[in-house]
């Protein structure tokens, strides 16, 4: 449902399955938190940090007010059982309304972000020009509820010459850290509590024993296969056959596709010499073919 907190509108979920009902420290970055000692865990049972408490004030409609545990561990605002038995909320699944003290409330639909966690950088990163650093990193679910998995973390752009590379990363992030390329000539600052982006739930596949290939477009793959060795023993012929096909991608068609890439520059150094021409060097007449 939708909740108004100090003039500001955010989206709350109603969960009657949680025990405490939570808000990300960013929905209230410079509120005081009062202390509290309390033991919270997700579905999956692993802790999620309490930082503190607040008594908020909210409106739905009317002013109203709850207890409230605050984590940074979370990205959704939630109210659970707690607040609904407290208030004598009527749920009406059906129509997708709530009767809240004589007031019905709309509630909203979204797709579930049980499979999806954001992606924090955990501390203080500077990544010197031209290099490549592992940033240690958490994973932040929305939800108390837990999907167990491998997640997936595509590449993303952070800024010119910036580059988060793809990485698969554990269900449990204690060690976890993705790649970030800083390919400018300054360094590049990474903040703690920034956010990388999202990760997606990983699906394994099935093994299979032949690569997946474009069979329709691999005519270009016979050169590089009738050049291997004929003195290469068929099995690692095979492999090797195998190999090219699983890579088809990465072979040229033609003269014509070869690219250019902005992402690496060089710079050759000449001092004050200036460039001249030279002929070509003369080749053996024998060795013209070959080089043809």
């Amino acid at each position: 449902m939708e909740i108004e907190v100090e003039g500001k509108k955010f989206h709350c979920l109603l969960d009657s399955g949680c025990d405490h009902s939570l808000i990300p420290r960013s929905m209230l970055p410079d509120m005081p938190l009062q202390p509290v000692s309390v033991d919270v865990k997700a579905a999956n049972g692993s802790p999620i940090v309490i930082e503190g408490c607040i008594d908020l004030s909210f409106s739905v409609g009317q002013k109203l007010h709850a207890i409230i545990l605050v984590s940074s561990d979370i990205t959704e605002f939630m109210l659970v059982i707690d607040w609904l038995m407290e208030n004598n909320v009527n749920w009406k699944f059906g129509d997708s309304k709530l009767e809240l003290h004589g007031q019905i409330i709309p509630l909203m639909k979204r797709p579930s972000k049980v499979g999806v966690r954001r992606i924090f950088v955990r501390e203080n990163v500077t990544i010197p020009p031209n290099t490549a650093a592992n940033v240690p990193v958490k994973l932040v679910g929305s939800t108390f509820r837990h999907y167990t998995s491998d997640w997936l973390v595509n590449t993303k752009v952070l800024t010119d010459k910036v580059f988060v590379a793809r990485v698969v990363l554990p269900d449990q992030d204690e060690h976890a850290a993705v790649q970030v390329v800083n390919l400018s000539k300054k360094p590049y600052i990474l903040k703690e509590g920034i956010t990388l982006g999202s990760a997606q739930a990983a699906t394994v596949l099935d093994h299979q024993d032949e690569p997946v290939t474009d069979k329709k477009n691999t005519d270009h793959l016979k050169p590089v296969i009738e050049s291997l060795p004929m003195s290469m023993p068929t099995a690692e012929r095979k492999e090797a056959i195998k190999l090219i096909k699983a890579y088809h991608d990465v072979f040229s068609r033609s003269e014509y596709d070869l690219g250019c890439t902005s992402l690496l520059e060089q710079r050759i150094e000449m001092g004050d010499a200036r460039p001249f021409r030279q002929a070509l060097r003369r080749h053996p007449q024998v060795h013209l073919d070959v080089i043809d």
